[in-house]
């Protein structure tokens, strides 16, 4: 993929979910938030946000980093986020 790295590069990014689709209380047509909370460069938050553009996911995913987030912010992010419960190493490598 054009200005993709590796499935292992990404497997270690830690994203936190949060928003009404992470608490259960999303409306048909919610966005999935996700806040990228390991450092990324806005480059690769630029690559990673075409990914979700151009993938068959029902729903819109919005980005953002944790760096970028205000403290208030930061805290509804604490508060509700979701982390992964998948071993997303293994899943995104196939094995």
């Amino acid at each position: 993929m054009s200005g993709w790295r590796s499935a292992a590069y990404w497997a270690t990014t830690m994203a936190v979910a949060f928003g009404s689709r992470a608490t259960g209380r999303a409306k048909r047509f919610a966005d999935l938030d996700l806040c990228i909370v390991t450092p990324i460069t806005l480059t690769e938050l630029a690559s990673l946000r075409d990914a979700f553009d151009a993938s068959d996911l029902p729903f819109v995913v919005d980005l953002c980093r944790w760096d970028d987030l205000i403290s208030s912010f930061r805290e509804a992010v604490r508060r509700d986020g979701v982390r992964p419960r998948v071993d997303v190493a293994a899943t995104a490598l196939g094995s």
